[in-house]
Order: structure tokens, then sequence, then C-alpha cells
């Protein structure tokens, strides 16, 4: 039995949209906008950043960042690049992040 590439995918891969995906939303004043979350990069680097909320409908959970906290952003990149935690999961100082598989097949810690 010949299957389209798209069948034979069907239920092995599903596309991200059928996951669980967050909520983005800045805070200016009394203003909610719900923004799109690869948006928020350019928000959080912005010299007049707004307080930012990024939300899982599935546990209920919200991360609040206000516009005074201190950030860091990293780039992280990879062969191949495997987050093991979510938006909203509490970590501490010295917790595993994810996973990077170099293109020498060398595996390093986030």
């Amino acid at each position: 039995m010949n299957l389209s590439p798209e069948k034979e995918r069907k239920g092995f891969l599903d596309p991200p949209t059928s996951y669980s995906q967050p909520k983005c939303y800045t805070k200016t004043k009394d203003v909610v906008k719900s923004v799109q979350c690869y948006e928020l990069v350019n928000v959080l680097l912005s010299q007049q950043r707004p307080d930012i909320s990024v939300c899982d409908e599935v546990t209920g959970r919200c991360v609040e960042v206000s516009s005074s906290d201190e950030l860091v952003i990293s780039e992280i990149s990879g062969n191949e690049v495997f987050i093991s935690v979510k938006e909203g999961d509490r970590v501490k100082r010295g917790d595993r992040l994810g996973y990077i598989i170099t293109g020498k097949e060398r595996c390093g810690a986030l």
C-alpha cells in the first residue's frame, strides 16, 4: 500500500499547531495585547520594554516578566536542540534545560 507523504506522517509527526502552544501577551498601563510568542525577542530587546506574560493554558500557569526585571537572552544552536522544560516550569540555577547534539555527534547539556 502506497501512502502519500502527508498520510504517512499523519499521527506520527503531528504539526506543532496540534500541540498546546503558549499564549503571549504584552501589558502597558491598562492595555493587554496578545502577540505571537516569537515576537517577544524583539519586544524584550526594545528600549522601553513592556511587562509580558507567557501563559500555558493546559496547566493554567503564566510566567510574568516585569519591565524592570533583569533578563539574559541566550542563543542556543546545534545540529539538533532538545528542550526538556516548558514555559511555566520552575527551574533553579544549575538545572538542565535541555540538550544539544553537535555536528560532530557530541551531546552537550544546557
